[in-house]
């Protein structure tokens, strides 16, 4: 984001350019859309199923941790009882080597989760890109812009193609959720 906006005038004499320059090259003017990612990706059937699973293994990481947490708070607390001097220092060390774990726990826990995330997300983003690429063809749109906040300024109206697309992605979805029909029958090759 920083490059974005330390560069801009930059990039837009670029975004210039490359629209001058595909438009020479294809001897026609390009005909440009563009799409909000985001919501394609939402709108896509097995999307909430997705985001479910991940809540799910969200939650049962977050459950564990809250145990871990409560078992260190009371070691802390059972620490402060020990009067011996060699006993308060195994505790001490045996304490803080839970509190490692804890804190290894929850960085594995994360990575996880974003792993499962990635995997259970590719096969939507597969079926929204192919979705897209149909529309594209099937319309003679040359280029469609994928919007995401933060990187798009402007479209004019006409040129937001995320409902036409939505929608094909709605009715050409297969019982699985992931593929249009297009997509089923590439995938079965």
């Amino acid at each position: 984001m920083e490059f974005i906006k330390r560069h801009f005038i930059a990039l837009l004499a670029l975004a210039a350019a490359l629209g001058v320059g595909v438009q020479h090259f294809m001897g026609h003017a390009a005909k440009i859309g563009y799409v909000n990612a985001r919501a394609l990706i939402e709108a896509h059937p097995g999307a909430e199923d997705v985001q479910r699973q991940i809540r799910q293994k969200n939650d049962e990481y977050q459950a564990n941790l809250n145990a871990l947490a409560a078992q260190l708070d009371s070691l802390a607390k059972d620490y402060g009882k020990i009067r011996d001097a060699k006993t308060k220092e195994a505790a001490a060390a045996f304490i803080r080597q839970k509190g490692e774990d804890l804190g290894r726990y929850r960085q594995e826990g994360m990575e996880k989760i974003r792993i499962l995330q990635a995997d259970l997300f590719k096969p939507i983003i597969n079926g929204v890109n192919l979705a897209v690429k149909e529309y594209a063809a099937s319309h003679s749109v040359d280029i469609i812009i994928g919007q995401v906040p933060d990187n798009f300024i402007y479209g004019r109206e006409g040129l937001d193609m995320t409902h036409a697309v939505s929608e094909a992605i709605k009715k050409g979805s297969t019982v699985a959720g992931t593929l249009g029909p297009k997509a089923e029958a590439h995938a079965q090759r």
